[in-house]
């Protein structure tokens, strides 16, 4: 199941190379975009089978992009962001999103988490 890419599209590095550590160590094949604008040409390069998306990003915001990369990517995507009230997160449901997770988060909660959505995605 390992061998599955994931794109990890945080503006806050040392987070993002943290989430990388741990998704790598659990075999997973891992990029890092730090900005919104770039993150939709990311996607669409590397075809990763879950992005884990920031909300608050330079160039383009999170929402932004979960609604743009709905159009044509198939793949997971789950929102990884402080922002934590109801409102916010049914809004980032409404765009796309699989998930909705608030910072901060454990790391071997995040990688269940991931590993839930690509066991989901294998069997749809």
């Amino acid at each position: 199941m390992s061998q599955a890419h994931i794109l990890i599209v945080e503006d806050d590095l040392p987070l993002a190379e943290v989430m990388g550590r741990v998704l790598s160590k659990a075999g997973y094949t891992v990029s890092i975009e730090s900005r919104g604008d770039h993150a939709l040409n990311r996607v669409e390069e590397l075809r990763p089978q879950l992005v884990i998306l920031d909300w608050m990003l330079p160039g383009l915001d999170g929402i932004e992009v979960c609604k743009r990369l709905r159009a044509s990517y198939q793949g997971r995507i789950l929102m990884l962001t402080a922002k934590e009230s109801d409102a916010d997160q049914i809004l980032g449901f409404e765009v796309g999103a699989d998930d909705y997770v608030v910072k901060p988060i454990q790391s071997r909660l995040l990688l269940a988490r991931v590993q839930a959505h690509l066991r989901r995605a294998q069997l749809s």
